[in-house]
């Protein structure tokens, strides 16, 4: 049977969001694995995990739905299906490919783990995008900084910095670790997810509305 065109538009979307949230929980285990840092939410997450003892994805999930919170209230149009999944699956695939993985790559030298951490990096930055691509909403984490800069004087990029630095300052408290991947998300991500959103939406058909409406999100 012929799938109409709506019909066909929201099974992309759906399936861009989803391709998009497994790239990001990928990634995000990859850099847990290498342990030389990671963006700077995950850095208070994992140091909260290491603090008692609860499984990463758990944290993840109830640190996300806290996030979500104000956004479900202030600014729900920037929630939806790519918010849930993420809010969902994220921390479940960081989980199932970290343990595997660590210890095979604790033994690799540094060079080798710098590598794997762009390689992981570029991965959320093409999972992100896809995501965005999708218009099906963003992560409670993004969220939060749109909310932050509607509600006050700060613009997305000033609002998004002072996000980054408060998770990465209270992760460092908490006993996080911070290293290459952290520098190299706060510095390379903007610009790389900004370079897959140019790169996806023309073949994907998105009009070009909607790319300068995903524009705030970089900026």
């Amino acid at each position: 049977m012929k799938i109409n065109g709506n019909k066909a538009v929201v099974y992309r979307k759906v399936g861009m969001s989803l391709a998009g949230v497994v790239l990001i929980g990928l990634s995000i285990g990859v850099l847990q694995a290498v342990n030389l840092g990671t963006d700077p939410f995950n850095v208070l997450m994992s140091a909260l995990t290491q603090r008692t003892g609860v499984r990463y994805a758990i944290l993840n999930m109830l640190a996300n739905i806290l996030l979500a919170i104000p956004a479900f209230f202030l600014m729900r149009r920037s929630l939806g299906v790519s918010t849930v999944l993420l809010l969902v699956m994220v921390g479940f695939i960081a989980d199932a490919i970290r343990m595997p993985l660590a210890p095979e790559v604790s033994a690799l030298a540094m060079g080798a783990r710098i590598a794997i951490v762009a390689a992981a990096l570029l991965m959320q930055s093409l999972g992100a995008a896809l995501c965005i691509t999708s218009c099906l909403g963003v992560s409670p984490y993004d969220a939060l900084y749109l909310l932050i800069s509607e509600r006050t004087r700060f613009s997305v990029r000033t609002a998004r910095i002072a996000l980054d630095v408060s998770f990465g300052a209270a992760g460092l408290i908490a006993g996080g670790i911070a290293g290459v991947a952290t520098v190299l998300a706060a510095v390379c991500m903007g610009p790389a997810i900004n370079f897959f959103l140019t790169r996806l939406a023309p073949p994907l058909g998105q009009e070009e509305g909607q790319r300068k409406k995903n524009r705030p999100l970089l900026s």
